[in-house]
């Protein structure tokens, strides 16, 4: 269970996602502006509407986590929130067609969503092990032989092979 902090922090991460998405969707007839500075300013607009009490740098920490989750839309990993390589990634993602950006922007809005299920409601839970065993695909008959009792009997060079 989520501790009503972190759940609000997750939301408001959430609420940029959405207003970046917003934001670009409004900017279609030019397309061409960088994800980093809507991500800047849907973190100026979500914290001065909904956190009043923000710090800036716990803003910052929401736009990084907000690009952190956009990057991982687009299928490249960050090693955290201060990866030096994330400036680099959003700029990468600025070179896509806008259609791209926008799917990606509803992506990383989904899945930083605080309220979607975690798992599908249509998953089926794998089945548990029985304690009865299962008959196994290959049977194994005693050696005749000698090693059998203790002894050996030179073809399987040990002695108590068992029949292997």
């Amino acid at each position: 269970m989520a501790t009503p902090d972190l759940h609000h922090h997750r939301a408001l991460v959430h609420k940029i996602l959405t207003q970046s998405q917003r934001l670009l969707m409004r900017d279609a007839v030019s397309a061409r502006s960088a994800l980093s500075s809507l991500l800047n300013t849907a973190t100026e607009h979500v914290c001065n509407k909904h956190a009043t009490r923000v710090s800036p740098h716990h803003a910052e920490w929401l736009e990084a986590e907000a690009a952190c989750h956009l990057i991982n839309a687009a299928g490249w990993q960050l090693t955290g929130l201060t990866d030096p390589t994330l400036p680099h990634y959003l700029t990468r993602l600025d070179q896509r067609p806008h259609p791209a950006r926008l799917r990606l922007l509803d992506t990383a809005a989904h899945r930083a969503n605080p309220d979607r299920p975690t798992t599908p409601p249509t998953v089926s839970l794998p089945q548990q092990r029985t304690d009865t065993p299962t008959a196994s695909r290959r049977r194994v008959n005693p050696c005749p032989c000698a090693c059998n009792s203790g002894g050996s009997c030179g073809g399987c060079v040990h002695a108590g092979c068992g029949g292997r």
